[in-house]
């Protein structure tokens, strides 16, 4: 066989593989089996899932592994389908009677933990695998180890079958959720960009953002936010939008740091803006037993705030620097769009009136949305190349796309089983609660500083993971409500990908613009400020989650609405019009003391809450008249001159 019918016969067999990382989860979501009298575990289709997204990785990514890279790489891929098909048989009498058959269980252990560890070295690095090492170790000699941080010690051979085939390890929740939650919404973003959502989405940001200065920066906001909720990846977001958007933005006139910065915080920000989040919120949901539904209404007054702080500070950069009008056409016009726009609006009332209204499970909403855009696309596109083909094409590509999700999943899924029967994960919380007990804002700072350590360099599904085993407990524990405590390691893992050292979404950002990769970091930590300061309002404020009065979370929403152009003037030192030193100082102080939750502590807090609201209202007016009256003056003394003439 020739290197081309070798290479196009791999393709083929990988598209194939693909269909089935897809199409299982989808069978399990439409309860088909049991529709047709079989009884099978959830765990033993995860377990044949990710054999196949195993099987995916190495036939696809290459191992730099030598002259032999390709012939490694196939061995792999054939044990990685043995391996699946084997646990998928087995699991339901190795869960039954794993003590019985110990050296079985080991052997499932040992072969996940070596196809693992090399699966993700391909696509995700060292890190994770780093972390997993080091909880195996003190798996076995964690004994040895002082008496505050010992732990219960396991046998080589305990340790190999409890991660191989104990339900709470391998093939437990984490991996359940990735294979029968997240890939039936990778599926339905697929569908969406197929069917032209991308492009509704840009020609929706140039109609949105208008073509005054800085309209090339909200451009960038809108389409990313809008795509970056579709695509839950931010790396890849950065990598697919920013190819475009960087660009446009520096022709503009931006920076190519702030250009970068924008495309990074953006993209970032699609993980946390409803309806379609990250992988990581449908982990918490089943984590905090709650409906998506609640993760989704809690994300949405802190995900508007995320991105009107970053259209500020683009807008008031735009101001600063006296950049021109915006002259860029989008590539195709929204009223050009007509079947598209359709299409789009069919695919989120069928996902939305499932989950709101229907209270249907979110992933069998979302079987149902991308079924409603396969059956319309075919009537509706069919002369413009959406076919049969093209559906199967991109049910292909889900699988594939899918399979870094499923390794992080599974890794993860046993770095939390030895954190659970070590007791490592409930030493931590009780060290955590000891710092808890001098100060609770203590805690929070070094949870939160934990979070970004923790996440450098680790995908934010995996850093979520972790966190809410080991910091979230703590937090509770200290009388923290649950959902504000998993939404606070939620954001501050997902802020690692824009957090210098190590800052996934900032870097891939960078290497577009062609800029520092570090300044690009910076300079995203300042756009993304408020996302550093709002969990912090997740414990103290929890109308900002939508846990509160209709009154109380009203006076939040007023609030942010004002404490936003404050800090950010402040932080940028111009708003309308320039903003001298002392004045930014107290825009800061007024904006802060709008944040700060003195609501909650009885008394005059209220009252201390609506004078600084009062306050910052006021001096936002005093400011917009000034520079109505400054731009009024200036354009009559422009006609007088050009009169003069």
């Amino acid at each position: 066989m020739t290197s081309s019918a070798a290479s196009r016969a791999a393709d083929l067999f990988g598209q194939c593989l693909g269909l089935g990382v897809a199409l299982l989860p989808v069978v399990v979501v439409l309860s088909l089996p049991s529709q047709l009298g079989l009884f099978i575990f959830d765990e033993q289709v995860a377990a044949l899932i990710l054999g196949i997204g195993l099987a995916v990785v190495f036939l696809r990514v290459p191992g730099l592994l030598g002259r032999w890279d390709r012939q490694i790489s196939l061995a792999l891929c054939a044990g990685s389908l043995a391996f699946g098909i084997a646990l998928a048989i087995r699991f339901p009498v190795l869960s039954e009677g794993i003590f019985f058959r110990p050296l079985e269980a080991a052997a499932f252990g040992a072969a996940a933990i070596i196809l693992l560890v090399e699966g993700l070295r391909r696509i995700v690095g060292w890190v994770l695998t780093i972390v997993f090492a080091g909880l195996c170790v003190y798996a076995l000699f964690g004994h040895v180890l002082p008496s505050s941080f010992a732990g219960k010690s396991l046998g080589p051979m305990q340790m190999l079958g409890f991660l191989g085939a104990d339900s709470t390890a391998l093939v437990g929740p984490t991996l359940t959720t990735a294979c029968f939650v997240i890939i039936p919404f990778i599926l339905f973003g697929r569908l969406l960009v197929a069917v032209g959502a991308s492009d509704v989405f840009d020609a929706l940001g140039s109609r949105l953002a208008g073509k005054a200065p800085g309209a090339s920066g909200r451009i960038t906001i809108i389409s990313s936010m809008l795509f970056g909720t579709v695509s839950g990846s931010a790396v890849a977001n950065v990598m697919a939008n920013g190819a475009v958007t960087i660009g446009m933005m520096t022709r503009n006139g931006y920076s190519k740091e702030d250009a970068a910065a924008a495309e990074a915080v953006s993209s970032t920000g699609g993980q946390i803006m409803p309806p379609v989040m990250g992988a990581a919120a449908f982990i918490m949901a089943e984590y905090l037993k709650v409906p998506y539904a609640t993760i989704m209404m809690a994300g949405l007054i802190p995900a508007f705030l995320f991105y009107g702080a970053t259209a500020c500070q683009l807008d008031f950069t735009a101001r600063r620097m006296g950049l021109p009008a915006f002259s860029e056409e989008a590539p195709r016009r929204l009223r050009d769009m007509g079947l598209e726009s359709a299409l789009l609006l069919v695919a989120f009332v069928v996902l939305l009136g499932g989950i709101f209204v229907a209270n249907m499970p979110p992933e069998f909403a979302a079987v149902l949305a991308a079924a409603a855009l396969a059956v319309c696309g075919i009537a509706l596109l069919r002369k413009r190349g959406f076919t049969t083909g093209m559906i199967l094409r991109e049910i292909a590509g889900t699988g594939l796309a899918s399979a870094d999700v499923l390794l992080v999943c599974a890794l993860a899924g046993m770095i939390i089983g030895l954190l659970t029967t070590t007791g490592l994960g409930f030493t931590l919380s009780l060290l955590l609660l000891e710092i808890g007990k001098s100060s609770l804002v203590i805690l929070l700072v070094v949870t939160a500083i934990v979070s970004l350590i923790l996440g450098m360099g680790m995908p934010t599904t995996a850093v979520y993971m972790l966190l809410a085993t080991l910091a979230a407990p703590s937090l509770i524990q200290l009388g923290v409500p649950a959902l504000g405590a998993h939404m606070f390691v939620f954001y501050y893992g997902l802020l690692s990908m824009i957090t210098p050292p190590v800052a996934l979404a900032a870097f891939a950002a960078a290497s577009i613009a062609n800029a520092s990769p570090v300044a690009v970091g910076w300079h995203s930590v300042k756009m993304a400020w408020v996302a550093f300061l709002v969990p912090f309002l997740f414990v103290y404020q929890p109308a900002i989650l939508m846990q509160g009065s209709a009154g109380e979370i009203a006076v939040v929403v007023i609030g942010s609405l004002i404490a936003v152009p404050l800090i950010t003037g402040a932080l940028v030192g111009h708003a309308l019009a320039p903003l001298a030193l002392a004045t930014r100082g107290l825009w800061a102080v007024a904006g802060l003391m709008i944040f700060m939750p003195f609501s909650t502590i009885g008394g005059y807090g209220l009252a201390i809450d609506v004078v600084a609201i009062t306050a910052g209202a006021l001096a936002l007016a005093a400011h917009w008249r000034a520079s109505r009256a400054v731009h009024v003056s200036s354009a009559m003394s422009s006609a007088m001159a050009r009169s003069a003439k």
